[in-house]
């Protein structure tokens, strides 16, 4: 309903299962089985990480997407790919802070291990009647991407962040620019 933003307490994902994934191309030193002879995601937990900050997030996260290997092919890093693929986790969001640097990464990574990709971004949402605030009127929010239009959404309120001016040093989202558009390929946590 137009430019409604709606607040849920839990996401119930829909996971297709390991099979229903096209095939993609892996990195050459990629050691991981196919993921049809990994335990199904079904049968295991089915704990989703919805707020993961990686190397993209500039600031607060060293986590890396994909996993690092050294001259002699061994393993020298372990991405959080391998980590999410290793626990059986059907899925994984990935939500670095006020940017989306790491998406394309992240979605290949994830589609080659047999992973659903959440794609998302942990933004500050100014509220402009209150800029003296201790926090400059900021307050932290999870958006998550439904579908297609939540992506475009998301990715005009963050231009729309930058392009805009900065509050105490950090790109923010303000309230009229959520009432001014379609949020309903959105959802937000707080």
């Amino acid at each position: 309903r137009g430019s409604d933003l709606r607040v849920f307490a839990c996401v119930n994902l829909q996971i297709p299962a390991a099979n229903a994934y096209p095939p993609v191309c892996r990195p050459a030193l990629a050691v991981r089985p196919p993921p049809s002879s990994r335990p199904s995601p079904r049968s295991m937990t089915s704990f989703v990480h919805l707020r993961l900050h990686t190397e993209y997030s500039l600031v607060d996260s060293v986590i890396r997407i994909a996993s690092e290997y050294g001259e002699d092919g061994k393993r020298s890093v372990q991405g959080v790919m391998d980590a999410v693929a290793d626990a059986a986790m059907p899925a994984v969001a990935l939500t670095d802070q006020s940017n989306l640097f790491g998406m394309v990464k992240f979605y290949t990574g994830a589609r080659a291990m047999g992973v659903k990709p959440v794609i998302g971004c942990d933004v500050w949402v100014c509220d402009d009647s209150e800029p003296d605030s201790p926090r400059g009127g900021a307050m932290r929010m999870l958006l998550l991407v439904k579908n297609r239009a939540g992506y475009l959404r998301l990715c005009e309120l963050l231009s729309g962040a930058y392009l805009m001016g900065r509050r105490k040093g950090r790109a923010a989202i303000s309230i009229a620019d959520f009432k001014s558009g379609d949020n309903s390929g959105l959802i937000a946590l707080s």
